[in-house]
C-alpha cells in the first residue's frame, strides 16, 4: 500500500469501467486542455465543459482534478476493478498482431487501486488531524527538444548544425514554466483542480531575440529541398 496522487472524474455509466452505473474513474495521468477562456464547471454534468455558455465565443480550458489516495497495488483483474480497456488485444482485434505472444495483457500488469481519499481535517483518518495540500509545477520544453533532435540528426550525418547554444535552449521560448497551468483558487471548484491558464490565442508564434523563430525541417527524402518552418510557442496539444 502507498499514498498515490490520482486524477479522477465523474463519468456516466457508458464511460465507466464496469458500465453498470455512473461512477468515479481514476488514472495516474490527468489530461487538461488549453483554451481561450477560463474553465467552466457544469454542475449538472459534474465536470468541466469546453463550450462557453450563452453567446460567448471561444473555447474553455478543461481542468483535471487530482487528490491523494491510500491505494493498494494489484494485478489487473477485469471482474474486480478493471482497468477500462482490459486486454486490448480482445477489444481491438487489429492490435493482436502487435502484441508479443508472451504478453498476457493487463492481468500481468500492476495498477494502483484507490481505497480511501485523503483530505484535511479530523474526519479523514481516526485519531489524526490531517493537513493535505497539493503543489503543481510545469515545464514546456517542446521547442528545446526539437532543436536538440535537429542537432543530433546533423551530427549523426556529419553536418554542422546552425542551431542555438545550450544557454538559449534553457530559456524562453525554448523552455518556459510560467503561464501553463495552476491549481484553481475558485471556491466552487474545490481542492486539487489543475486549471490551464487561458490565452486569447491557442497558438502563438515564437520569437527569439526580437525576431521570429523558425527552423529547417529535415526531409525524409535524400536530396529534396528543405523548407523553413515557423516554431510555435504554445502548440495545440
Amino acid at each position: 500500500m502507498a499514498i498515490v496522487v490520482l486524477a479522477y472524474e465523474y463519468r456516466p455509466a457508458v464511460d465507466t469501467v464496469h458500465r453498470g452505473h455512473a461512477d468515479l474513474c481514476f488514472s495516474r495521468t490527468g489530461v487538461a486542455r488549453v483554451g481561450t477562456l477560463p474553465p467552466r464547471y457544469g454542475a449538472a454534468e459534474r465536470g468541466f465543459l469546453a463550450v462557453p455558455g450563452g453567446d460567448t465565443e471561444g473555447l474553455c480550458a478543461l481542468s483535471a482534478r487530482y487528490a491523494p489516495w491510500i491505494a493498494v497495488e494489484l494485478k489487473g483483474e477485469q471482474g474486480l476493478f478493471g482497468p477500462m480497456n482490459f486486454d486490448l488485444r480482445h477489444r481491438v482485434p487489429e492490435l493482436s498482431g502487435e502484441v508479443h505472444p508472451d504478453d498476457s495483457g493487463d492481468s500481468a500488469l500492476s495498477f494502483w487501486v484507490p481505497l480511501h481519499k485523503l483530505f484535511s481535517g479530523s474526519e479523514c483518518l481516526r485519531g489524526l488531524e490531517l493537513e493535505v495540500d497539493l503543489e503543481a509545477g510545469h515545464v514546456n520544453e517542446k521547442l528545446r527538444r526539437v532543436h536538440l533532435e535537429l542537432r543530433r540528426s546533423h551530427l549523426q550525418h556529419g553536418q554542422q548544425h546552425p542551431g542555438h547554444h545550450d544557454k538559449d535552449l534553457s530559456s524562453e521560448p525554448f523552455t518556459f514554466r510560467e503561464g501553463i497551468a495552476e491549481l484553481s483558487t475558485v471556491p466552487d471548484h474545490g481542492k486539487g483542480v489543475l486549471a490551464p491558464v487561458a490565452h486569447p490565442r491557442l497558438v502563438e508564434p515564437a520569437e527569439h531575440m526580437g525576431a521570429p523563430l523558425d527552423f529547417v525541417v529535415p526531409s525524409d527524402q535524400a536530396g529534396a529541398d528543405l523548407g523553413p518552418s515557423l516554431a510555435l510557442r504554445r502548440p495545440v496539444p
